[in-house]
């Protein structure tokens, strides 16, 4: 059973609860609370109304217990793709598991695999607080403000989330990628990235097509390789589109580092050595980079750095603050190794 605050800004507002949101919409507290919660039982039309009526009152949950449970959760929250980014998500969570064990409380983790899926560590009030990677649904989101759950979500924005967010930006990383290749003398400059509709690699692009431009370099549209698959199948698709265009670029960066491997691979495949050949720039600067033959150049996003303000942003929440949601940003940066080189001749020739 949840009560309720007014969360509207100025002046002090009357209190609204279950029981008013009952009485002035003609059903019962039992329907009101399963409405708001996401619990089935209640009709699609009638719960449209309900939540819409709730929104416009002001009215926000607030979980009734007085004590911490020094536990957090986090969500691991799916794309439409096939393939998760598993790297990714291993790394960002064993950051949380040791973040927060130090401090002696304990993590809970769950994968959102469906439209529908929400954590029972959640529904149980087991958890203080969520952190969320990946990116979640909007249906997850929305159940987090309706219930007034203290969030952070991890490399996703406010305008997507509607929760606290903290994101790594890619974008002086990549501007450093762009202009250091071009001091080396490379001109056709590529890019291979995921999807664009995820907000860190909607900007890799933007950061990309920016510092060519600076540089009086046009991008040409043979150049950029879009929507190819995690893992290394990613390079290795990109690496064939190019190939079949024709256009292969003699320095590429890469959506992440192991796209970039799947790159390098199907390159040699090709005849094409890296980075005498094809320059080449990955992303994460995850612990493999330094162990591969060349080394690769990667820029780091700065997951330790997210982590540990994604958790103080959520002590802050779970404090009591009560501001809007709130976006912070770090910065990323490039770690030069051995997979970039002076330009020789165009490649394969």
């Amino acid at each position: 059973m949840f009560t309720g605050h007014s969360a509207r800004s100025g002046s002090r507002k009357e209190t609204i609860t279950l029981r008013e949101i009952a009485r002035q919409m003609d059903v019962d507290v039992g329907t009101v609370s399963r409405a708001l919660s996401g619990k089935s039982g209640v009709g699609k039309e009638k719960r449209d109304s309900i939540l819409a009526f709730a929104e416009s009152t002001g009215y926000r949950p607030k979980p009734l217990r007085s004590r911490r449970t020094d536990a957090f959760g986090l969500v691991v929250g799916s794309t439409d793709r096939s393939v998760p980014n598993i790297g990714y998500h291993e790394r960002m969570v064993y950051l949380a598991e040791s973040m927060v064990s130090s401090e002696g409380k304990h993590l809970h983790v769950h994968v959102l695999r469906h439209d529908s899926d929400w954590p029972k560590f959640i529904s149980d009030c087991r958890v203080d607080g969520v952190f969320i990677v990946g990116h979640g649904m909007d249906s997850f989101y929305q159940r987090l403000w309706r219930e007034a759950i203290p969030s952070v979500a991890i490399n996703d924005t406010v305008e997507l989330a509607g929760v606290d967010c903290v994101l790594c930006d890619p974008s002086p990383g990549v501007r450093e990628s762009v202009e250091r290749l071009l001091s080396l003398g490379h001109r056709s400059i590529g890019i291979a990235l995921t999807d664009l509709r995820f907000p860190t690699v909607r900007r890799r692009y933007e950061a990309y097509c920016s510092a060519l431009q600076d540089a009086g370099v046009e991008p040409d549209p043979n150049w950029v390789v879009r929507d190819v698959p995690l893992g290394l199948r990613g390079g290795q698709q990109a690496i064939r589109t190019y190939i079949a265009t024709d256009s292969v670029p003699s320095a590429i960066l890469f959506n992440d580092d192991w796209i970039a491997m799947g790159g390098v691979y199907e390159l040699a495949r090709h005849g094409l050595r890296t980075p005498d050949d094809v320059s080449v720039v990955g992303y994460d600067n995850s612990a493999i980079s330094e162990e591969l033959t060349p080394s690769l150049c990667s820029i780091d996003n700065a997951e330790q750095q997210l982590m540990a303000r994604a958790m103080k942003m959520l002590e802050e929440r779970i404090a009591g603050l009560k501001e809007p949601p709130r976006q912070e940003t770090l910065p990323s940066r490039l770690v030069w190794r051995e997979s970039c080189a002076c330009v020789t001749a165009a490649p394969g020739k």
